[in-house]
This record gives C-alpha cells, structure tokens and sequence, in this order.
C-alpha cells in the first residue's frame, strides 16, 4: 500500500514533501520556542510592573509614616490643631497603604508584621488622643519607634519578596533555556536524519537510471532497465527500456545485415583473386609489363579487400572492430610509394600523372590507420583533378614533424567549407565524370585516424586547387632501430 502511494507521487511531490516533513520538526521547536519565550516575556514584564509597583508603596508607606510621626510628635510637642489635622491625614494615608500591602501579601509572616504595624499605629493614636494643654507635653518615645520598626520591618519583607520574584523569573529563564536547548538537540538530528532520508530515497533510483544510462552508452543491451521510485522515474525507466530493447533490435539486424552482406561478397572476390593469381602465374608470362603491373594491382586490392571484409565477418561475430592503435616505427617514404602504386590504375584511367618527391623518413605510428590516411588523400586528390593535370606528393621534415602534402590542380574547397570537410557525410560537389559520388566518411577518418597517431590534417592555402598537408611525429632513434 505504502509502495502504491510512493509511486504514485511525482519527483517534484516527492521533493516538496521531503522538505515539509524535514522542516516540520525545525518549525514545531521555532514555534514552541516562540510561545514559550513569549509567555516568560509576559511574566518579566508582569514582575518587573509588580516590583516597580511594590516598590512605591514601600516608598510612600516610608514616608507617610515618616511624617505620621513627624507630625504627632510636633502636636504632642506644641499642641498645635494644625497638626493635630496633619497627623489625621498622614494616618488615614499610612491605614490606606498598609491594607494594600495586606491585599498584595498573604503569607503569616507579613500578616504578622501587619498585625505590629497596626497595634504601634494605634498606640499612636492613643498617645495622640490623650494630649491636653492640662497633661503638658508627652515625651514617651515608644510607640513611635515601635510604629518605625514595625513599619521597616514589614517594607523589608515586602522588598524580600520582590527580590524572590526576581530570582523565580531568573530561575524560569534558565529552565526555559534548558528546554530549548534539549529540543533543539532533539529536533536539528531529527530534521538532518528525514533530510538525507529523503535525499537517499529521491537519489537512488536516479543513480540507477545513471547507471542504465552508462551501460547503454558501453553497448550493454541485455540487461533490462528496472526502476523503482516515482510515477515519472518509473515511465523514463520504461522509456529507456524500450529504447535499450530497440536498439538491441537494431544491433542484431546490423549484425545479420553484415554477415548476410560479407558472405555474398567473400564469394566473388575470392573468384577475383584466383582470376589475378592465375593471371600473375609464370605461365602468363607472355603480357607485357603495363599488363603485369594492372594485375598486380589488383591482386594487390583484391587481398586487402578480402581483409576487410574478413574483418567485416569478425565485426559481425563478436560485435566490435579492432581498432587499437598500436604505435611502431614506419617507414613513410616506403608507405607512400606503396599506396602511389596501387592508386597508379585510377590515375592512369583519368590520365592523372603522379609525381612524389619523398624524402626518407620514419614515423611512429599505426601502420594500417597511416595507409588509410594517404589511400584517401591520395584517391581524393585523383578524384577531383582535372584530366592530363597533375597530382604531386611532398614528404618532408620539419623541425620534429614528418610533412606529406598532397596537391592537385582540381576545383578547389571554397573557404566556407574548409572545416565542414573532415565532417562526419559531408559531401562536396561531386565532379561531372565521377560515376560513384562520395560517403562523406573518407577525410573525416583520416582526420581522426592522424589524430589518434598523434598528428592532424589541415588544408593549405595555394593559388589553384587544393593541398592537404598531414603532419605526424617523427620515430626517434631508438624507435628507427627497432
């Protein structure tokens, strides 16, 4: 049920959901922090308004009662009615202020001081009823110190309290501190552990789908592309499938197409070359030399075709070519006049004279792959030379580099195509007398096949016609002795 309900989902969904749920943990602590802070915030402010509040009680008690005395004492003194009135005012206030204080202070202690307060108050009083011009001056000093102590005493423990609601709000701080940090420790390794929980999940099958992916590009098509994730995952693994099984089809019909296609031409070939060896036999002697040299020539290519279609029929069994580049010293000068002879019957047939100036020069690299790089030059280069000109090949040295260039008298590349060339089936246009047009594949191989020997091919620039020059490396002494 719960695989049905992932599947379903998207990769998008699937991204969006695995934020939600890592950062639903973050936003529950930030959001219990915030409340909890508030409220500790309302009570430091509720406190603080208390203390200030108890504090000028405490301060106005002070002084009412400073002046209650103050006051009773100058009448008991003097026997003035004017403070006499005075007196009455301050103790109605110092009666007032003590019942707040006993409205805000509930504890024994205070009621008890309270209860000092009130009995040295009324010992005032009493001492203030009594005075008469008869009785003369009092001069018992008391109860007005009584009402002082008790008075001082009942604002201490008032400032005591104030002083444990300070440290209750200063002990409720640290508590809260200690929770948060106990839920920040709980909730960042829970929201980390559902993030890469999440990354995991998302990531897998997207390794997988990079991993069909390679193998498709190395040529592995048996085994099937299975995916496991989200509904759009899953129908690009389908996809990928179906393509992995289309191009498996593919490559099967290439492979019977080339072994249909090498079998039928090994047949008449292999009748070509037994024509040529008959005719290349002593007993046909009797041809003159232009003769012998055609059929030498077409032995020649009849045996190097036969190679590539034998390799054609490998190609076929095993699914790859070989082509390695396995590097050896080879003789360029050699090379060259050799593939000069076998183009010598196209050359001829198009009237083409060839002319070579090779110097004698080694080069390291694949033998094969460097014959193929001169064979289309070459070929090239009779192709599109006009009849009766003239095709002339340069081997030379420069500094480390081994040069061949190959010129015609032909048409010429225009300057927009000069790098379109050595493109994969680019054709040029194709001269009037050619019968068979072009692949567009034969410079784009030479091109590469140079490159791979550690050199290039590129085009010069002369007055007529067209000249390509490959450059490759020069074999060292140690190379030429082997």
């Amino acid at each position: 049920m719960m695989l049905r309900r992932f599947q379903a989902l998207t990769q998008l969904r699937l991204t969006v959901l695995g934020f939600v749920l890592a950062a639903l943990p973050l936003a529950t602590g930030i959001i219990t922090a915030i409340v909890q802070v508030d409220a500790l915030a309302r009570s430091s402010r509720e406190a603080m308004v208390s203390v200030q509040w108890r504090t000028d009680v405490s301060r106005r008690l002070s002084d009412r009662v400073g002046e209650m005395v103050r006051s009773a004492r100058q009448y008991a003194a003097l026997g003035d009615e004017t403070y006499h009135g005075i007196f009455e005012s301050r103790r109605r206030e110092v009666l007032r202020l003590l019942d707040i204080v006993a409205a805000d202070n509930g504890n024994p202690q205070a009621r008890e001081l309270l209860r000092a307060a009130h009995e040295a108050e009324q010992r005032v009083a009493e001492l203030v009823r009594n005075v008469s011009p008869e009785a003369g001056p009092n001069s018992d000093r008391e109860p007005y110190e009584m009402l002082r102590r008790s008075v001082t005493a009942l604002l201490e423990q008032y400032r005591m309290q104030s002083a444990e609601q300070a440290n209750q709000m200063s002990e409720q701080a640290r508590e809260l501190q200690q929770v948060l940090v106990a839920q920040a420790m709980l909730v960042i390794p829970l929201s980390g552990f559902l993030a890469v929980a999440f990354v995991v999940l998302a990531s897998r099958p997207m390794r997988k789908l990079d991993r069909s992916v390679r193998n498709l590009g190395r040529g592995d098509l048996e085994r099937p592309i299975e995916i496991f994730g989200t509904r759009d995952l899953v129908d690009l693994g389908d996809r990928l499938d179906w393509l992995r099984r289309r191009l498996l089809e593919l490559e099967q019909q290439k492979s019977h197409f080339l072994r249909n296609v090498s079998h039928e031409l090994k047949t008449p070939l292999t009748n070509i070359r037994e024509a040529c060896e008959l005719l290349a036999e002593p007993a046909s002697a009797g041809a003159d030399e232009q003769q012998q040299r055609i059929v030498r020539i077409l032995r020649d290519n009849s045996i190097r075709l036969q190679a590539m279609i034998e390799e054609l029929l490998r190609f076929g069994a095993h699914g790859h070519l070989d082509d390695t580049t396995v590097k050896t010293a080879v003789p360029l000068d050699t090379l060259v006049s050799g593939v000069i002879e076998r183009q010598g019957l196209g050359a001829s047939a198009r009237n083409v004279d060839l002319r070579a100036e090779l110097q004698p020069l080694v080069a390291r690299g694949s033998e094969r792959q460097l014959e193929l790089i001169v064979d289309n030059l070459l070929s090239n280069a009779i192709k599109y030379s006009p009849r009766g000109s003239t095709v002339a090949l340069r081997l030379h040295q420069w500094q480390r580099e081994a040069r061949l260039d190959v010129s015609d008298r032909g048409p010429g590349i225009p300057q927009e195509y000069r790098e379109r060339v050595f493109d994969w089936f680019f054709t040029g246009a194709r001269p009037d007398d050619c019968l068979i047009p072009g692949t567009g594949m034969g410079l784009a191989i030479a091109r590469e096949y140079a490159q791979r020997n550690g050199g290039d091919i590129r085009i010069l620039e002369t007055a007529k016609g067209t000249c390509f020059r490959l450059t490759l490396e020069v074999a060292d002494q140690h190379d030429q002795v082997q």
